[in-house]
């Protein structure tokens, strides 16, 4: 099933994402598999999908696909520590929003905060280009794109 959908700025190589994605589910690499296509994939607990995007920030796109059995952390709390581990800003999703345009900034360093991307960036060109910052909850949302 799918645990968490990401983008980071910048583009993660697959034994960084691998031994990110061990530290924080606490498995070991071997059951880890890190692939480029899902055909690709080989069933092991935990499989991580990097579709390459075109190089400009925020293009990479990140599915993490988890047996049922393996424990995890929240997606926002996951994440924040993938970022960290990799040492890239993150996308995450926004569940707490309707918006299909809002997502969580998570950083390198942690901190995360909400924001808007560019509707026909995202809808148009597959592209995140943030437009809106806020730290305060729900603030993000009330700007417009």
């Amino acid at each position: 099933m799918i645990w968490l959908d990401a983008t980071p700025e910048q583009p993660v190589a697959a034994t960084p994402m691998k031994n990110a994605l061990a530290a924080v589910l606490r498995l070991e690499t071997s059951a880890i598999e890190v692939v480029s296509d899902m055909s690709q994939a080989q069933g092991k607990a935990v499989l991580c999908v990097i579709y390459e995007g075109d190089g400009s920030d925020f293009s990479q796109i990140i599915s993490i696909y988890l047996q049922d059995w393996v424990t995890r952390p929240s997606l926002l709390e996951g994440g924040s520590q993938i970022a960290k581990f990799v040492h890239t800003a993150m996308l995450l999703p926004n569940d707490e929003s309707a918006n299909p345009y809002s997502f969580v900034l998570a950083s390198s360093s942690g901190s995360r905060v909400k924001v808007l991307v560019d509707s026909d960036q995202f809808d148009l060109h597959d592209r995140c280009v943030i437009v809106a910052y806020d730290g305060t909850p729900g603030g993000a949302e009330e700007g417009g794109t």
